[in-house]
């Protein structure tokens, strides 16, 4: 990656480029400036083309899964949860850093977004979080609270793959 970066920046001019953007520009103003970049881009791509990334993109292609059966999985997991347990749906995308910044690993396995977020690579962290969350609003109504939250889902993933693993689709988990 070191090097992709030493080319761009050679090749650019312009030194120090991915400090500039990471370190100098408020993740908002880089997220107008990317989304500029990609609109331009989309300008110049045609059907033909979106139609061969779809078709390369793992990422894109519905999964191989039969939803009959995810909905049935889905049914007998929730029916068998212990008493307590809320279920609740994620949303598909989570704040930029949930994986990286929660977990011993790199934001290049994750699938990062140019609005500052990610998409969920894995349910886990998004559920600490919200557990932490329901746990600060039971804390704030009474202090000395200490119901537990238990929560469970059932949420598409998808993360990059490293270089060892091969390529399989998008995994429900």
């Amino acid at each position: 990656m070191l090097e992709i970066i030493r080319r761009i920046e050679r090749e650019t001019g312009v030194p120090n480029l991915s400090e500039i953007l990471a370190e100098r520009i408020k993740p908002t103003d880089l997220q107008s400036l990317l989304l500029q970049v990609y609109k331009d881009r989309v300008k110049r791509r045609s059907p033909r083309e979106v139609l061969s990334d779809y078709v390369s993109n793992r990422f894109t292609l519905p999964s191989r899964c039969d939803p009959t059966l995810l909905l049935e999985w889905d049914r007998v997991l929730f029916t068998h949860l212990p008493e307590g347990f809320n279920v609740i749906e994620l949303s598909p995308v989570c704040p930029l850093g949930t994986v990286s910044c929660m977990a011993p690993i790199s934001q290049d396995w994750v699938l990062t977004t140019i609005r500052n977020m990610e998409v969920v690579a894995d349910p886990t962290g998004i559920l600490a979080l919200e557990c932490a969350l329901r746990r600060k609003e039971l804390v704030r109504s009474e202090p000395t609270n200490a119901t537990p939250v238990h929560l469970a889902c059932s949420s598409g993933c998808s993360h990059l793959p490293s270089p060892c693993r091969s390529l399989l689709p998008p995994k429900r988990s």
